[in-house]
């Protein structure tokens, strides 16, 4: 039977605070296509994604749908001091995934006990915030190539599992403009397409050069 002990980075704490979060911690099998919240809702656990795949959204006010990224192991849902945690985004399971529900006012009472729980969280908290800085650079600074020679170079694997739709949405732009920047890289000798339709990168640091 699984517990939270089998997961990263969970397995790392000593045997005492281990135990002891273990006891406040409720596992939740979710589906894929299972919403785990939508956006702002108030929640009385706080949220962490031990394996599968969640994709972070939020809705603009023409109703599109803005990708914020997505994680495959991390927190879900922030928290701010011991306010109760309020949802930032909607959370979508891509796939089947495992989340590791904690209760708001017992997890506080172990970061007070066990500062290696107060830090194992707080080292999450800013994985979390380096992927809104990466994100913020694709949005604010990069342009559309820049984007996707930006993902190739470093999500190059998600690219090729997803459908040409989901690239499109997970970077913001039309799918006709993906198509568009894509055949032009495949024209400069920047990247090709295998056998089995999946991009490989020919001249990486060319590709490099689009974005930095």
């Amino acid at each position: 039977m699984e517990t939270l002990k089998d997961f990263i980075p969970f397995n790392t704490l000593e045997r005492e605070p281990k135990e002891a979060l273990e006891k406040i911690t409720r596992l939740k099998h979710c589906k894929k296509n299972e919403m785990i919240c939508y956006e702002e809702d108030k929640c009385e656990e706080v949220y962490f994604l031990l394996q599968g795949e969640v994709r972070l959204y939020k809705v603009n006010r023409f109703g599109g749908e803005v990708v914020l990224g997505l994680l495959n192991q991390g927190l879900l849902v922030d928290y701010k001091g011991e306010a109760e945690p309020m949802a930032f985004a909607n959370l979508e399971c891509k796939e089947e995934s495992l989340v590791a529900c904690f209760k708001v006012s017992s997890l506080f009472e172990l970061m007070r006990i066990y500062p290696q729980i107060m830090a194992l969280f707080l080292n999450e908290s800013l994985k979390k915030l380096n992927m809104f800085e990466k994100l913020i650079k694709q949005e604010l600074i990069f342009d559309s190539t820049a984007k996707i020679a930006y993902f190739l170079h470093c999500n190059l694997f998600e690219f090729n599992r997803q459908k040409k739709n989901e690239n499109a949405s997970f970077l913001n732009i039309q799918p006709e403009t993906l198509s568009r920047i894509l055949k032009k890289l495949h024209r400069e000798g920047i990247i090709t397409t295998n056998q089995d339709g999946k991009i490989e990168i020919l001249d990486d640091e060319k590709l490099r050069a689009i974005y930095e």
